[in-house]
């Protein structure tokens, strides 16, 4: 969990109070909280978004779910499931969906 940590305070630019939306895993959301100290109450804090392991959330339409990535705590992959629209999508008629699984370290 100590590297967990390090990467944490490694985020550049991440300010203890971020007015915006983070989508983590439990660990990594305690992590933040407790270790890094991100305002998450009063003014100017930031919203976690605890994503519950291998359970799709749909999120502004779109299907998210984490998984776990296996490699330090806390560290998911991401799949994402975007609705297709327009003459691109099967058939030219709409429907479907995207798939997309995000496995990579964003540092």
């Amino acid at each position: 969990m100590a590297s967990q940590v390090e990467s944490i305070k490694r985020i550049p630019g991440l300010p203890r109070t971020f007015p915006s939306t983070i989508f983590c895993s439990d660990i990594t959301a305690d992590l933040l909280i407790h270790d890094y100290r991100l305002k998450v109450a009063g003014p100017g804090a930031c919203q976690l978004v605890r994503l519950p392991m291998c359970e799709r959330l749909v999120v502004d339409g779109v299907g998210v779910t984490a998984l776990p990535a296996n490699h330090c705590p806390g560290a998911v992959m991401l799949l994402f499931e975007v609705p297709r629209r327009g003459a691109a999508a099967a058939g030219g008629g709409g429907g479907g969906v995207h798939v997309i699984l995000h496995t990579g370290d964003c540092r």
